[in-house]
């Protein structure tokens, strides 16, 4: 294998050499379609050339191609970048040098065409599948452009392709690419999570729900996955405010809402034993009887007596609706109130292993909810409360 390879780079180089002031073919320069200061940039990469400073004539030929426009030159560039080992890049260029030369003479398109041919050899064939728009992709920090089937080269070696694309982690590999070997992989990169911040003004303590979940207090900063989201905004008294965002995390994402206050109310009339406790929303309201206008949206009630089983419950008003709830309690089962409820210094609390607040730290009112979806219903006390709060 190294001795076929050593004939090849031999050939190659015999093939390119002769070409640097004639590239067009016998009786047709390239230096005599020049003039000016890319006459001289050309002129002056040939000194360069002679002397084996390749790179530097490269940049020279590169520049006379610039000021010229003139398509033939880039083949001298090529010939540069198979002097350095840069075989992939030179069949690049010549392959460009071809697109652009179209009313080239004869013998230049077939000098071109053979050039790639012996070139080829020495260089992988890449295939990426399921590159998307916007995608640049790397070769040992180098950025090059993937034909439409998404087919590059890449010289033999060791190299390090990088895949970029905005808003999703880069995919990296090294990988040692044999000379003539055809290879093939797939994109896979993966979305940067997007970063959202949610701010409400005309109220205070706003709860922020994302997409069916309460997240937190605005003003809230979430991490999320990119695409479309249901924010939902709310605060007891307030009107809420529900947007759907299409985030990126190429970019900030602010969601700025101003809540207003809700006029809309309800009435609510309670009824329990004399001496049972009564709290709304966890605030206690009185004993044995409860009748008041509240704002429409979700309420939870707690009924409670030191000897009897509590009552949890949660109800929905609409608009004017008024609302009757008669509740009994049930005798004790075991002695004691549940560790998880019991009333202390007017509020409803809630505790546990860990004694967490609930009542006294929730919303006084709640609003929002679509009319008809909630109904009132009874959470049996038998131990640790797990379900019908959010």
């Amino acid at each position: 294998m190294r001795a076929t390879l050593s004939i090849l780079v031999l050939v190659a180089s015999v093939a390119f050499t002769p070409a640097i002031a004639s590239a067009a073919g016998p009786g047709s320069k390239v230096v005599d379609a020049l003039s000016g200061d890319a006459k001289a940039a050309f002129n002056e990469a040939r000194l360069l050339f002679a002397k084996q400073d390749y790179a530097a004539a490269r940049e020279r030929y590169q520049a006379a191609y610039e000021l010229s426009k003139e398509p033939r030159v880039l083949y001298n560039v090529a010939v540069c970048l198979k002097e350095e080992g840069k075989y992939a890049k030179a069949i690049r260029v010549l392959q460009e040098s071809a697109e652009k030369g179209t009313k080239a003479p004869r013998e230049y398109v077939e000098r071109v065409a053979d050039t790639i041919e012996t070139l080829s050899p020495l260089v992988a064939t890449v295939t990426v599948e399921g590159l998307a728009p916007g995608t640049t992709l790397e070769v040992d920090k180098e950025v090059v452009v993937p034909t439409a089937q998404g087919k590059f080269l890449v010289d033999a070696g060791t190299r390090v392709v990088v895949l970029r694309r905005s808003g999703f982690t880069a995919q990296s590999f090294t990988r040692d690419f044999p000379a003539g070997e055809r290879y093939a992989f797939a994109v896979a990169l993966t979305p940067l999570p997007a970063r959202l911040r949610v701010a409400a003004e005309g109220a205070r303590d706003a709860s922020v729900i994302l997409d069916g979940r309460e997240v937190g207090l605005a003003p809230a900063s979430l991490s999320v996955a990119p695409g479309a989201h249901e924010v939902v905004v709310r605060a007891p008294g307030y009107r809420e405010v529900r947007r759907t965002v299409d985030l990126s995390s190429d970019r900030e994402n602010r969601l700025d809402v101003t809540l207003e206050r809700d006029r809309r109310t309800a009435r609510l009339r309670v009824s329990a034993g004399d001496q049972d406790t009564i709290a709304v929303d966890g605030t206690v309201v009185g004993k044995g009887a409860y009748d008041a206008q509240v704002s429409v949206g979700e309420h939870r009630v707690a009924v409670t007596r030191k000897d009897a089983e509590p009552k949890l419950l949660e109800v929905a008003l609409r608009d004017d609706e008024v609302r009757d709830m008669r509740v009994s309690l049930e005798p004790k089962k075991s002695g004691g109130v549940p560790a998880w409820l019991w009333v202390v210094g007017g509020a409803v609390v809630v505790g546990g292993a860990s004694t967490a607040i609930f009542f006294a730290t929730r919303p006084t009112e709640f609003e929002g909810s679509t009319p008809g979806t909630l109904n009132p219903k009874v959470i049996p006390a038998a131990g640790p409360f797990t379900g019908g709060f959010r």
